[in-house]
């Protein structure tokens, strides 16, 4: 937890600003919507942190609109869904069981789960086209992600995370599916 409240604090701290052209872009997704978006310079992928205040930070990278809707579709799945607090349920599972393997194996699992379906409620609404854009869009991510300045993969929900090529190969096959 500890960890946690240090990561998002150097995310909020690390000269984010609002990001008004995405926030317009996530109105599209759902009018009225509470969650900020903030565009932060010391982040190498889009994530969703917080968990009373969550908000979604862009780093600083010239996005498209279309590049910025597939994310904020893809992040503000995981927000409606709650992920980031399933993720935190599972890593203080992870802290009481800390003994036994299976655990951290379930938590990986879990993350990719968490991951698999958001990209299935996205696929959902676009054409094979736009599902080539965005599958683009991970790869740029992923590459992207390699050199993170922040590592906050256990303590956020990421766009994408380097660690896990395997993963981003899994979340191809599904959307190419």
């Amino acid at each position: 937890l500890l960890k946690s409240r240090k990561v998002q604090k150097i995310i909020r701290d690390n000269a984010c600003v609002e990001f008004t052209r995405a926030k317009e872009i996530l109105e599209t997704i759902e009018p009225d919507c509470p969650l900020p978006v903030r565009l932060c310079s010391g982040i190498s992928v889009p994530v969703l942190a917080g968990y009373l205040h969550p908000a979604i930070y862009f780093p600083e990278y010239p996005y498209t609109d279309e590049e910025l809707r597939y994310v904020l579709f893809h992040e503000h799945a995981h927000w409606k869904r709650k992920d980031i607090w399933k993720k935190l349920i599972m890593n203080i599972i992870c802290i009481l069981v800390w003994w036994n393997p299976a655990v951290y194996i379930i938590r990986r699992e879990l993350s990719q789960l968490l991951e698999f379906r958001c990209d299935k409620t996205l696929a959902k609404d676009l054409d094979d086209f736009e599902i080539v854009g965005y599958l683009n869009l991970l790869m740029v991510s992923y590459e992207r992600a390699k050199n993170p300045l922040i590592k906050t993969n256990l303590y956020t929900i990421e766009f994408v995370n380097p660690g896990k090529q395997s993963t981003i190969m899994q979340r191809f096959d599904l959307l190419l599916d």
